[in-house]
């Protein structure tokens, strides 16, 4: 189940034996049937989360240790009262007051507007999201990475960009670069998505764990 049949020569048959789930198949000079079984240079998903309704979190559990780097992208929104709210992101469950840093520069409207940093958190912030008097259809969007997520001698590090619209208006955009760090040594297990304000992630917000080897 699941072998490749290749040649080595001219009417000179071979059998590439079915690999592990997810490998895929590439060409390689070296191999006896010209083929190989290789994990290295794709972007796997994970877990894909779409809400239903209004959610507290989104909790990625049992992260697999299998790859090299983590990404995520996400399309959020929360029911915070307001047209403004941001996304947390906690590490191995771990609310340790000061395992958490990270800063932030932001543009809004259009123009460079500053930048912030805290470094006893008990979560990072990861994104700016729109929050429930938002038009009905804004949601924003972000994109994160953590790079050598399984190494047990880091203290894993993450970066994101989102952008954010509450509004058609110019001065309703935002965008923000974020970057952190989780200041204990060891490999990320799970990732917990939570609002900073708001009491829900809403209905219809989608975050995707991929894994990149």
């Amino acid at each position: 189940k699941g072998d490749v049949s290749s040649a080595s020569a001219a009417d000179t048959a071979t059998i590439l034996a079915a690999s592990a789930n997810d490998e895929m198949i590439v060409y390689a000079s070296t191999a006896a049937g010209g083929i190989a079984a290789a994990a290295a240079g794709r972007m796997w998903k994970i877990t894909d989360t779409l809400l239903s309704s209004d959610t507290a979190t989104i909790d990625f559990t049992s992260i697999p240790q299998t790859f090299t780097h983590l990404k995520i992208i996400g399309s959020t929104r929360t029911d915070q009262a307001a047209a403004f709210d941001s996304v947390r992101c906690r590490v191995n469950d771990d609310s340790t007051a000061d395992r958490h840093a990270f800063c932030r520069l932001l543009g809004f409207g259009g123009a460079a507007a500053g930048s912030d940093w805290v470094t006893d958190e008990t979560s990072w912030i990861v994104s700016s999201s729109v929050g429930a008097t938002a038009a009905a259809s804004m949601f924003a969007t972000f994109e994160m990475t953590i790079a050598d997520y399984a190494n047990t001698s880091k203290g894993p590090q993450f970066v994101s960009h989102n952008g954010a619209s509450w509004g058609v208006a110019g001065s309703n955009i935002n965008q923000d670069n974020w970057s952190g760090i989780f200041n204990t040594a060891g490999a990320v297990t799970r990732l917990t998505f939570f609002p900073r304000s708001g009491s829900n992630l809403a209905d219809k917000t989608r975050i995707t764990l991929y894994g990149i080897r």
